[in-house]
């Protein structure tokens, strides 16, 4: 008796250890997601767009719309790789993000950026550009020891053209690395040539 009460113990032991809930991967890149402190460690300096506007009696102002149709974990690391707890907060066996999630996350964090630069991010805002991952990736971020290389498909319906983004970045902590990656495709964003024309209505 003695025997089947270890037992019954040591299996509700083990059940509680592998209920534990693990690290909560977005809410890291968001924590990560810091304007002032990755802009002072890029070496960005915001230009003041609104000065430099063409647009008729209008200030500049843009919308962002989030294209990306696939609203569900997916995996990014396997098990072996992601063992040190890095992952999405919803399952054990390895890190998952979800593509949608990361495009808003993408578009909060372009607000903030041309907040910066004193252009407005408005819903009823007639500049409209769409961002979404590129279809041909089955999961958008490929990583290997923390580096992460992601992509992002920029279009904008006015001028009927399409382009993509990519950035490849690195630290010791995954959700560090993919903060980065949407620090430098946000700025890239900002700083094309293409997307500032149609923007300041050069």
């Amino acid at each position: 008796m003695k025997k089947v009460f270890i037992f019954i113990i040591c299996v509700l032991f083990l059940s509680a250890c592998a209920a534990r809930p693990p690290r909560d991967f977005k809410r890291e890149i968001a924590t990560s997601l810091q304007p002032a402190q990755l802009r002072y460690s890029f070496g960005v300096k915001p230009d003041n767009l609104k000065e430099i506007s063409k647009c008729p009696g209008q200030e500049a102002s843009i919308r962002f719309i989030n294209s990306e149709k696939i609203d569900k974990d997916l995996v990014i690391l396997g098990e072996r790789w992601c063992a040190y707890g890095d992952n999405a907060g919803r399952e054990r066996n390895g890190c998952f993000l979800n593509p949608r999630e990361v495009t808003d996350q993408i578009i909060e964090y372009l607000k903030e950026s041309y907040r910066q630069c004193r252009v407005s991010v408005d819903p009823n805002a007639s500049k409209v550009i769409r961002l979404s991952f590129p279809t041909e990736q089955n999961t958008y971020i490929n990583d290997f020891n923390s580096s992460v290389v992601m992509k992002v498909n920029v279009n904008i319906p006015e001028l009927n053209k399409s382009f993509t983004i990519s950035t490849t970045q690195a630290s010791f902590e995954l959700h560090n690395a993919v903060a980065y990656a949407i620090h430098d495709m946000a700025w890239q964003i900002i700083n094309d040539p293409t997307i500032q024309d149609y923007l300041l209505c050069r």
